[in-house]
This record gives structure tokens, C-alpha cells and sequence, in this order.
């Protein structure tokens, strides 16, 4: 007789990234990869929870019982303030045990522009991205290497004078 294997679906569930970088503060739709999402799984942006799942790319074994998915397109929640909203994933396994999984800054939340390559200088207006940062979207300016910025919220990059500082 061989031995049978038992896979707990869903079990290890994590997400590895979510799309867009930034989001206006009302809300839209959201991509959200990762991995072992059942298709009870739930989102939430902060407190507030995400609706109209689309499950995909799915996750194939050779007798399955359950589907896992790789991919969560939803509508986030609208939110009141701009900054960073953590990302929590919560399903059911077939045990009936819990399964959660929480990204910290899982997206900006921004009032003016969200296109990666540009940020928001304070008017809800788009600006190109200053030479050596990089802009995800919103009020957001990282430095690039060899560059200094003071903050994320900073509008001023400029070149590293001192490079361990940078």
C-alpha cells in the first residue's frame, strides 16, 4: 500500500505583492498575489473589508479536493485618510482553523496622484519623479542608490555627498 499524503489546503497562505502601489482615497480595484488562497478567503484594507472577488491562476494537484489560487482581484474600500493601509488575508482551512496573513503596508492610500514614476508635491496635482528618486505614486519620493532624500514625503533628492549616508 503507498502512502497517502495530506495536503492542508490553504496552509502557508501569504501575499507577495499588491497592485496598483497606490490608490485614491476612494477605493478601486486591487490585485493581490500570493500564495494558497482558498476561495473563501477574505481582505482587508485596515478594518475595512474588500468585496467582489475574482479568484485565479489556479494551483493544481493531482487529486484535488479543494482549489488553491495564486491571485485575489477586488475592490478595495474607500478610506479617510492618506498613508500607508495594511493588507490582511483571512480564509477558513478545511480543518475549520483560521489562516491569516497580514502585510504591513500593503498599499498607499493617497487624496491626489497615484501613477507610479510621478508623486503628488501637496496640490493633488502629478509631477514627473525628481532625478534620482523613485516615485510608487502619492506623496511618496524614495531615493534612489547614490541619492539622499530627508523622507518619503519629501519633494527634495539630491545626490549623496557622503555615500554611507546614503
Amino acid at each position: 500500500m503507498l502512502p497517502v499524503t495530506l495536503i492542508e489546503y490553504g496552509k502557508g497562505m501569504e501575499i507577495l505583492k499588491v497592485e496598483p502601489l497606490a490608490m485614491l482615497l476612494t477605493g478601486g480595484e486591487v490585485t493581490v498575489t500570493g500564495k494558497n488562497f482558498l476561495d473563501n478567503c477574505i481582505l482587508f484594507f485596515g478594518a475595512k473589508r474588500a468585496k467582489d472577488y475574482k479568484f485565479s491562476d489556479v494551483v493544481k494537484y493531482d487529486q484535488p479536493v479543494l482549489k488553491e489560487y495564486t491571485t485575489i482581484i477586488a475592490q478595495a474600500p474607500n478610506q479617510r485618510a492618506e498613508g500607508y493601509i495594511p493588507v490582511t488575508a483571512v480564509q477558513e482551512l478545511p480543518s475549520k482553523a483560521k489562516a491569516s496573513f497580514k502585510m504591513p503596508d500593503g498599499i498607499f492610500y493617497s487624496a491626489g496622484c497615484t501613477n507610479e514614476g510621478e508623486y503628488d508635491p501637496g496640490d493633488q496635482k502629478c509631477e514627473s519623479c525628481p532625478v534620482g528618486g523613485y516615485c510608487p505614486g502619492g506623496r511618496r519620493i524614495r531615493a534612489e542608490a547614490g541619492f539622499w532624500t530627508p523622507s518619503e514625503p519629501s519633494s527634495f533628492v539630491c545626490p549623496c555627498k557622503v555615500e554611507e549616508a546614503c
